[in-house]
């Protein structure tokens, strides 16, 4: 989808940048590392009437530590983390928590501060500045503030920051003596958000007792969620296998204050799901479809599921954008795995042999892969009594309406032909997965009150 008209401006100071947020009034959004705003605005999630370029701006990109702490600034990629030595040997909690983000091309490019300022509950680094006592200083018209990691984020995607601040640094206290901590991610796959992910960082005294704990937990509410009992069960403990099993069910005791306890995650049979027909608003399945025998019949099972009139959005290999990666796949076979310089997730996952063997499974060994055009997904939407609404990325080439779940206007075949030659180059380096989104036929079904 193309992004809404807006304007961009560059400036050269933190000064001049300000002054754009002022001048716009809560139209205006900061780009810097736009890993999540890009994405949004070609969602059109997001509309903001200026971009406010900061990247040209001098001494905004370092990691160091200095007065009793350590410092990032507001350019500083999450890569940095990753090699930072500072962060190894003092805080690898931040390394933990900088290498389970998206992938290498992501990480590149993304901004550490831009990861918070988002006030997104799904990203990592929110949680992990939670555990640590991490503070973060914003600098606006009246000047600079600090804002604890604890108070700044208040709901879904809003934050303490006004319209017209920026995050220009995140400062993190020193971890005394004998401290460490660990981010535990689960995630459906390498590279994902989290289903869920907890931040844990305690500092113990030499008889092991807890005399400080931080616990926080990404995902599992509308904002990064500060497990305050948890943490205080630890300190003046031992840390033996009871302890940490009482402070885990106090963790999870704060996600159930958030309603979560009305979530269940199911493992089933695709070819046999076991749930109940027409009883879901919503029929999400993205990169399975692709990976069984039959990808049509399985999709007809998924959309079963839906309501009349809810959305089931699939996302799939496309046999365009697939090319490159079969390119690439071709030349590591014949060479044993051992020349894949062709892929970029593989060059840059060289140092991370874990995250590489994924990679390879996934998208290099799976024994069952099948790829598919829009045409052919349109087919199995008229089948299965589902009206196609849109592919995205966009499979016209004229631009689209804003909301996500509005039709797309009638196009021609050769326009869709066109477009996904289009994604070799825009998907080909991610796999060339696409979605389609849809809306099963016949009126939203209404449940009467008695009378």
């Amino acid at each position: 989808m193309i992004p809404s008209p807006f304007d961009y401006v560059a400036p050269s100071t933190l000064d001049e940048a300000i002054a754009v947020l002022g001048e716009h009034d809560g139209e205006a959004k900061i780009l810097s590392g736009g890993q999540s705003l890009i994405p949004m605005l070609k969602l059109r999630l997001a509309a903001p009437t200026v971009l406010v370029d900061i990247n040209r701006i001098p001494g905004l990109n370092y990691v160091e530590e200095r007065d009793g702490g350590l410092h990032i600034g507001a350019l500083a990629r999450e890569h940095e983390l990753e090699v930072s030595a500072v962060v190894r040997e003092k805080y690898p909690i931040l390394y933990d928590t900088a290498r389970v983000i998206a992938d290498p091309l992501v990480r590149n490019t993304a901004t550490v501060c831009g990861n918070v300022a988002h006030g997104d509950p799904g990203n990592d680094h929110p949680a992990t500045m939670i555990a640590l006592g991490a503070s973060f200083v914003v600098r606006g018209p009246n000047g600079t503030r600090s804002i604890p990691a604890r108070d700044f984020f208040q709901g879904l995607f809003t934050t303490a920051l006004a319209s017209d601040e920026i995050v220009t640094e995140i400062a993190i206290p020193a971890p005394p003596p004998r401290s460490g901590g660990a981010y535990l991610k689960l995630e459906r796959k390498v590279g994902d958000f989290a289903t869920a992910a907890v931040a844990v960082q305690l500092t113990l005294n030499a008889q092991n007792v807890c005399t400080r704990a931080g616990v926080a937990l990404t995902n599992v509410g509308s904002t990064p969620i500060e497990a305050v009992d948890a943490g205080a069960f630890l300190l003046n403990k031992p840390l033996d296998d009871g302890t940490i099993a009482q402070a885990a069910q106090l963790a999870a005791a704060a996600a159930d204050r958030f309603r979560l306890d009305r979530v269940r995650f199911v493992e089933t049979d695709l070819h046999s799901p076991g749930l109940r027909g027409r009883a879901f608003d919503v029929v999400y399945s993205s990169g399975v479809l692709h990976h069984t025998p039959d990808p049509r019949a399985s999709f007809a099972r998924l959309a079963r599921l839906a309501k009349p009139g809810g959305m089931i959005i699939v996302g799939l290999y496309n046999a365009f954008a697939r090319i490159p990666l079969r390119i690439r796949r071709a030349v590591a076979k014949l060479t044993g795995f051992r020349f894949t310089l062709f892929d970029p997730v593989l060059r840059d996952r060289r140092n991370e042999p874990e995250r590489r063997e994924a990679w390879l499974r996934d998208q290099y060994q799976h024994p069952e892969e099948h790829r598919h055009t829009v045409a052919e997904v349109r087919g199995w939407f008229e089948g299965n009594d589902v009206e196609y609404v849109r592919a995205f990325p966009s499979a016209m080439l004229a631009s689209e309406p804003d909301e996500l779940f509005t039709p797309a206007g009638d196009d021609w075949r050769a326009e869709e032909w066109l477009a996904q030659v289009g994604w070799m180059r825009t998907l080909g380096h991610e796999g060339g997965l696409f979605v389609m989104i849809g809306r099963r036929r016949g009126a939203p079904e209404v449940e009467l009150a008695a009378s």
